[in-house]
């Protein structure tokens, strides 16, 4: 009877054992079919588990490996590419221009054009001299207009010019700084400021635009540009064409242009006559 005993204990023993044994095989299987054996770690009990942050690196991979294999099927079709160059946003992140008088160009920009002054980099310059590098926070933390006020920098006199236009032996109007508006509410609301701040204001309709004008102390025509219109494929038809053409059919003349005052009792420093852009008053 004992020996009958022992050897029950020992077939139960052996019987543990081989289901031990199948639950390992058993999560050895579940660990290569999610592609994770060597993350496989003994717990307290002697079984085994998957690390957590492990399943998840695991996953990531796998959901990487199928979209770059998706990605690598896509077919490459002229029509997606265009697509998808137009859904992606680009734009400038600043606009950097030198600055004869910082304190002027600081009043315009922050009091009157609303911009905000929010960094400053000051340093040498790599060919000589230092400079301050000023950025004005124009709508978000990607997009700025900046100025250089130089010192020392061989070569720069004080008389250098700040016109872009000028710099190039171009009409004024040429090369100009122009910026967006939501609503022709806010284009008037910007007019106004400008007249409130002593500065002429020339406005045009320009039929799938409507921009107002005025001088910045840099002399350089600035614009705020609100768009009224749509693009067609005429529109583009004719544009191409217009890259090779000689023989131009001149476009639609604009729809108004106005001349606006600056306020009688604004200050009248840094004033922009009509004069100097382009224009005379009627």
């Amino acid at each position: 009877m004992k020996l009958l005993r022992s050897d029950k204990k020992r077939q139960e023993a052996t019987r543990g054992d081989k289901k031990r044994q199948e639950a390992t095989r058993s999560d050895k299987k579940r660990q290569e079919a999610i592609g994770g054996k060597d993350r496989v770690r003994p717990d307290v009990a002697g079984s085994t588990r998957v690390d957590s942050m492990a399943k998840h690196s695991i996953i990531t991979e796998k959901l990487v490996s199928t979209f770059q294999k998706t990605e690598h099927k896509r077919p490459i079709d002229s029509e997606l590419e265009t697509n998808d160059r137009r859904g992606r946003t680009v734009g400038y992140h600043h606009l950097a221009l030198a600055a004869k008088d910082m304190q002027a160009i600081h009043h315009f920009y922050e009091e009157v054009m609303q911009f905000e002054l929010v960094k400053v980099e000051v340093g040498p310059s790599p060919q000589g001299g230092w400079a301050k590098h000023f950025f004005y926070r124009m709508e978000d933390d990607s997009k700025f207009i900046a100025f250089w006020e130089m010192h020392d920098m061989p070569g720069v006199t004080d008389d250098f010019e700040t016109n872009l236009s000028k710099a190039a032996g171009l009409p004024d109007h040429i090369n100009h700084i122009s910026f967006d508006v939501d609503s022709k509410a806010e284009l008037d609301e910007r007019r106004q400021r400008w007249q409130a701040a002593g500065y002429d204001v020339m406005e045009i309709d320009h039929n799938w635009c409507h921009s107002i004008y005025t001088k910045d102390p840099n002399d350089n025509l600035v614009e705020f540009c609100l768009t009224t219109g749509r693009f067609t494929e005429e529109d583009r038809t004719y544009a191409l064409a217009q890259l090779s053409t000689e023989t131009p059919t001149f476009s639609k003349p604009p729809a108004s242009v106005t001349n606006h005052a600056a306020n009688d009792e604004a200050t009248k420093g840094g004033r922009a006559e009509f004069v100097s852009l382009g224009r005379r008053d009627s």
